[in-house]
């Protein structure tokens, strides 16, 4: 028997229990179909309903699956499993990779569209820098992790900012600062 063109709501197919552990609240599933548990996660969830068949077995018993809600017998299945490749759905960063003809600026206005940055990110001259470095930098570079970013990185950039206003400041003959509160004074 074929499997069912509609995929089964992923909950009715699991059970589901919470525990607390150390304050937190754990979510733990259990297929009907064959006892299988894991934590609350819907994508490892229907992974596993796609080859569940004791899940398929025991709704087909109960005639959930009938001749109006198949689409494929069990040789069209072996055709389509058959096929090289994956079967799984394309995403906008395997069509970026497996087209090497898309321009460089098409990549970089993509990056800022799925990134949700703002049009102006690269005319910073702290952008044009960085962007010079790489070009020069070696092919095994890669670009530091967020952690390193919101870490080392960060306090190493505060410091050196810090340094350059302390110099700026000490090399100026007079110094005016401005403000833009209004006090008692301004009207």
């Amino acid at each position: 028997m074929g499997r069912s063109t509609i995929m089964p709501h992923v909950g009715s197919a699991f059970t589901c229990t919470k525990t607390t552990v150390a304050g937190k609240v754990c979510k733990k599933v259990t297929c009907t179909g064959c006892g299988w548990s894991i934590a609350g996660n819907v994508s490892r969830q229907k992974v596993h309903l796609e080859n569940c068949a004791a899940y398929y077995t025991k709704q087909s018993d109960k005639g959930v699956f009938n001749e109006a809600t198949r689409k494929f017998e069990e040789n069209d299945l072996d055709k389509v499993r058959s096929r090289p490749g994956e079967l799984r759905q394309t995403t906008i960063a395997k069509t970026s990779k497996s087209k090497p003809e898309v321009s460089l600026d098409e990549l970089v206005a993509r990056a800022l569209y799925t990134g949700a940055r703002p049009f102006n990110t690269f005319e910073h001259e702290d952008m044009q820098i960085m962007f010079e470095a790489v070009k020069r930098a070696p092919k095994a570079w890669k670009p530091p992790c967020r952690n390193s970013i919101a870490g080392d990185l960060l306090q190493k950039t505060f410091e050196s900012v810090q340094k350059e206003v302390v110099d700026q400041v000490k090399r100026s003959r007079c110094l005016s600062f401005t403000s833009c509160s209004r006090d008692c004074w301004s009207k």
